[in-house]
């Protein structure tokens, strides 16, 4: 139950929020312990997304390199000929220090 949130969990053993606040002000451990698993939790799928990258998985690498290296996609448009005009999508990794060193206007 680690990847539910307090109010699902308290909700899953059958007390109130209050119950659980009140127990959680009279013992204070019982936060670490239940942070302490929700790390653990965190740690596993990290581990796991990280392997499944390492083993090339695209969207394990993209999703990683968006969350972790700062990387976004832009939208672009490309004019060829002037007419018609066509939209195309154009998706690129844009590294976080590409534009530094670079004016805005």
């Amino acid at each position: 139950m680690t990847g539910l949130p307090i109010r699902s969990i308290v909700k899953e053993v059958g007390i109130t929020q209050l119950d659980n606040h009140k127990e959680l002000e009279s013992d204070p451990m019982m936060l670490d312990v239940y942070d302490h698993a929700v790390n653990m939790a965190n740690n596993q799928i990290a581990n796991a997304l990280f392997t499944k990258a390492k083993e090339g998985d695209i969207k394990a690498i993209l999703f990683w390199m968006k969350s972790r290296a700062g990387w976004h996609e832009s939208v672009e448009d490309d004019l060829q000929d002037a007419a018609p005009r066509i939209k195309t999508l154009t998706v690129r990794a844009i590294h976080p220090d590409a534009n530094k060193g670079r004016q805005t206007s």
